[in-house]
């Protein structure tokens, strides 16, 4: 879903994933997972719901959460969406 390399992002299977992984842990980071594989494949609307659960649920990284609200609010995602690489920002959960 967030692979640098954009031939290797498959959105579909990242959703089917990320559901079952939420199913049984719903921290933040698993939650914002999911919103972001809900807005990969078209559903804005549920992955600002789900956003805003990971936001209600964590006490860090508040900045990073409302961001990834304004990004699901005002864009839209494609294969070439650029994403950070994993460790390469402090405020990322």
């Amino acid at each position: 879903l967030t692979a640098q390399e954009p031939g290797l992002r498959d959105p579909e299977k990242a959703l089917f994933l990320a559901q079952k992984a939420a199913a049984a842990n719903r921290t933040p980071h698993v939650l914002d997972t999911l919103a972001t594989a809900y807005w990969a494949t078209g559903n804005r609307e549920k992955a600002l719901a789900i956003e805003e659960e990971a936001l209600t649920r964590t006490k860090t990284h508040q900045a990073f959460y409302r961001s990834q609200m304004e990004k699901f609010r005002t864009t839209e995602y494609s294969s070439s969406t650029l994403f950070p690489e994993p460790g390469g920002n402090s405020d990322l959960p």
